[in-house]
C-alpha cells in the first residue's frame, strides 16, 4: 500500500485528450472527501475539531487513536490518525428542501440569490423562533441518534408564527444535533468544551447561521475563508507533498495565505432560550 500523498504514475495520452489536459502529469494517490475537508480546514493534530455543513455533515475529531465506543464511526486520516466522526444524514439538504417549499417563488426569481433573502429572514425572527421547534431528520438520522425512521418534524406552531420562524427552527435543530455531539466530546474529555470550533462548507457562509451555531453550543466558531473549498484545499496540500513542494501537511499549511478568519462569539444573552429549546429538543427523538 501507498500513502496519499504517494506520485502512483503520470497521466495517459488518452485520459489526458479526454480532460484536456497534458499527457504526464503527475497523479497523485489521494482521499475521500472527509480527509480532504479535515486537512483542508487545518485540523491536523490530536483532539483539534470541527465541524462540517453541506448536505449531509459532521463534527468531527481528529486523534491520534481510535477509541471503541466513543463516536458514532471512524476513519483514518494519516499514518498517525485515527479520527472521531459524529455525522448528519440531513443537514443543508433539509434547509434546501425548506426553501423549496416555503420560498418556492423567490428561488425561481432569485436563484442562488435566495439564500440571501433567506438569511435577512432568518434575521427577522427571534432567537428560539417563539417556542417554534423543527427537527432536521427527513430521512433517518446517524449516531447519536441512529434512528433509520426519524422523521421530520414542526413542534409548537401558533398562528403567530411565520415561514421565517420554520426557517429558522430549521437551522436551529441542526445546530441543536450538534450540541448533542458536542456533548460526547465534553464529557469524553473529562467536561471540558474546546476554546472554539472551526466550522466549514456551503453553510458556514452563512453569518446567521454561525452566530446561531455559536449561541447555541456556548463556544466561540471561527470559519476561514472560503469555507465552501476547504476539501480543495485539502487535495492541493496532498498534490504539494507529493510533489515534493512541502514535507508534510503542517508545512503544506504555513505556505499558503487563506485570508483572515471570521469569529463568532457567543451571545449569553441568547444562552437561556437556546438551552430551553435543547432540552425539548432532546426529547423530541
Amino acid at each position: 500500500s501507498l500513502p496519499s500523498t504517494a506520485c502512483v504514475g503520470t497521466l495517459l495520452p488518452q485520459a489526458a485528450e479526454e480532460l484536456g489536459l497534458v499527457a504526464g502529469i503527475p497523479v497523485i494517490g489521494g482521499f475521500g472527501d472527509l480527509n480532504a475537508i479535515t486537512f483542508g480546514c487545518g485540523c491536523i493534530e490530536d483532539t483539534m475539531a470541527h465541524i462540517y455543513l453541506g448536505t449531509s455533515g459532521w463534527l468531527c475529531e481528529t486523534k491520534h487513536e481510535r477509541i471503541p465506543g466513543y463516536g458514532g464511526s471512524h476513519f483514518t486520516l494519516d499514518e498517525t490518525h485515527e479520527n472521531t466522526l459524529f455525522g448528519i444524514q440531513t443537514g443543508g439538504r433539509a434547509y434546501d428542501w425548506l426553501i423549496n417549499q416555503f420560498y418556492s417563488a423567490e428561488r425561481r426569481e432569485l436563484g442562488d440569490a435566495v439564500f440571501d433573502f433567506v438569511n435577512g429572514e432568518i434575521a427577522a425572527a427571534a432567537p428560539g423562533c417563539d417556542g417554534l421547534i423543527a427537527t432536521h431528520w427527513l430521512g433517518g438520522e446517524l449516531p447519536p441518534l441512529a434512528a433509520k425512521n426519524a422523521k421530520g418534524l414542526f413542534f409548537n406552531i401558533t398562528d403567530q408564527h411565520e415561514r421565517k420562524h420554520f426557517a429558522r427552527a430549521m437551522l436551529e435543530s441542526i445546530c441543536y444535533t450538534h450540541r448533542l455531539s458536542l456533548g460526547y466530546y465534553t464529557e469524553f474529555h473529562g467536561g471540558q468544551k474546546p476554546d472554539g470550533i472551526r466550522v466549514v462548507g456551503g453553510g458556514a457562509m452563512s453569518a446567521e447561521w454561525m452566530q446561531m451555531m455559536a449561541d447555541i453550543l456556548q463556544i466561540t466558531v471561527r470559519v476561514p475563508a472560503n469555507p465552501r473549498f476547504v476539501g480543495t484545499m485539502g487535495a492541493y496540500y496532498c498534490a504539494m507533498i507529493g510533489l515534493g513542494l512541502a514535507k508534510d501537511y503542517a508545512d503544506a499549511i504555513a505556505t499558503q495565505s487563506l485570508g483572515e478568519e471570521t469569529v463568532y462569539t457567543p451571545n449569553p444573552e441568547n444562552f437561556a432560550v437556546y438551552d430551553k429549546n435543547f432540552s425539548i429538543y432532546s426529547k423530541l427523538y
